[in-house]
């Protein structure tokens, strides 16, 4: 048993959750199977408090991504959804 795996969970938590920005969280997940665990099955808080602290006015911008209805269709298997505005949008899973 190594000295981290002793480490609450909750406490991974929070470490990962106190990166200054994204490509610190980045290289936190990248570090231990035990932070990339966390990443995987808490990934959406994380990034949201994570970018609540990066970027201004977080909630009003996640709040107008909400509103927007992307082009999406969870029918389709493929990384590229089509829009019906002819536009091609990059799905990345949260």
């Amino acid at each position: 048993m190594t000295v981290l795996s002793a480490v609450p969970r909750e406490l991974i938590l929070q470490i990962l959750e106190s990166a200054g920005d994204l490509k610190d969280l980045i290289s936190l997940i990248s570090t231990s199977h035990l932070f990339y665990d966390a990443w995987i099955t808490s990934r959406r808080s994380i990034l949201h408090v994570v970018l609540k602290r990066q970027i201004p006015c977080f909630e009003e911008a996640l709040e107008l991504f909400r509103l927007q209805k992307p082009c999406r269709s969870p029918l389709n298997d493929s990384s590229i959804a089509d829009c019906p505005q002819g536009h091609k949008m990059q799905m990345i899973p949260l």
